[in-house]
């Protein structure tokens, strides 16, 4: 899921020198009822935004999340992986300030991840850089990791593009395709359908949504 700089539309709020500066006050919760509120207290929500931005962050959304790891001088991790929102959420907080809150993804691997180059499978070989693989490894990340939303499309959707955004040198704006979910289990590729019924597949994965509360640590394993 490492993709290495290939998104530089970061939305999230910068200081007058250019820095990224992302903490639970730069986030925006909405206004209004929450969609639900957990056993835990905490209030579940169908979007965010960060602060003077125009950009909202909502469930269903394909996006780019900052990685923990090295840092550029503009405060931005170099790592960056594609996701999907599942839930979003602020937990009940202790009245110190803001809380801070929470996404949970599902990720989106590239073709050298799903396993050794060598000994991929042959659906997933030679494909061009802009394909991901949809997956059932779900985490839950900051909200402030969130950089900026992407389109990932269905084959046919995608070269239907126009050539400066379908070229990976030439792209005017992020967009991936995906053909195949790799069942991280079985360690097997599977055809997916449509992109309008992601979300319902996602939904398969999601711990939240089934009451599950517990954080789990964030690991990235080596295939």
């Amino acid at each position: 899921m490492f993709y290495a700089r290939w998104t530089r539309r970061d939305v999230r709020p910068r200081d007058a020198g250019g820095v990224v500066v992302v903490d639970a006050s730069t986030v925006v919760e909405p206004g209004g009822e929450p969609l639900r509120v957990g056993g835990d207290g905490s209030r579940f929500r169908p979007s965010f935004s960060y602060k003077d931005s125009a950009t909202t962050f909502a469930v269903g959304d394909c996006v780019i999340v900052c990685l923990e790891g090295p840092a550029g001088a503009d405060g931005e991790a170099t790592n960056h992986a594609a996701a999907q929102i599942l839930q979003i959420w602020w937990p009940p907080g202790d009245g110190d300030g803001p809380d801070e809150p929470w996404v949970e993804v599902r990720w989106f691997y590239c073709a050298e991840e799903i396993k050794p180059a060598k000994h991929r499978p042959a659906a997933a070989r030679a494909h061009p850089l802009r394909e991901v693989f949809e997956t059932d490894h779900v985490d839950e990340v900051p909200a402030s990791s969130l950089m900026a939303r992407v389109a990932v499309l269905d084959a046919d959707a995608f070269a239907a593009l126009p050539r400066a955004t379908a070229d990976d040198k030439l792209a005017a704006r992020d967009a991936f395709f995906c053909r195949y979910v790799w069942r991280l289990a079985s360690r097997t590729l599977v055809r997916v359908g449509p992109a309008s019924e992601r979300m319902s597949r996602a939904l398969a994965c999601a711990r939240r949504a089934k009451g599950a509360n517990q954080r789990p640590a964030t690991t990235f394993e080596s295939f």
